[in-house]
């Protein structure tokens, strides 16, 4: 009798033609996963900073500069992205599950100066 590997189910990319990878099931999933444990844990919100993290949380990615995008995450709102100026403009388009967009303040340890601060 031959032995037959198990059927491919999905592929490595998406498509409208066959049910594969549903990359909003796996948003949601992630999020309610992450309030789940906060509600769980009593913490109401996330302050994270990580590349790592905010992809985990929001399904974004970044450039590898830490500390230069930020997501306050909610336990019973929807999250507030913080993103760099280098790409806050453009990122309400390509990400519409996410609502809310501010421009992220970069500290790099100082290397902005003090004039970064005396915009507002």
């Amino acid at each position: 009798m031959v032995n037959f590997a198990s059927k491919l189910t999905f592929g490595p990319t998406t498509a409208d033609w066959q049910q594969r990878l549903n990359v909003e099931r796996m948003r949601q999933y992630r999020m309610e996963r992450a309030r789940k444990i906060m509600r769980k844990n009593g913490i109401p919100v996330l302050l994270e900073a990580g590349g790592t993290n905010i992809r985990y949380l929001t399904a974004l990615r970044g450039f590898a500069y830490p500390m230069c995008r930020f997501v306050l995450f909610f336990a019973e709102h929807d999250p507030v992205m913080y993103e760099h100026n280098g790409y806050y403009h453009m990122m309400p388009d390509q990400a519409p599950w996410i609502k809310e967009w501010r421009p992220a303040r970069s500290w790099l340890t100082g290397a902005c100066g003090i004039e970064a601060s005396q915009d507002e």
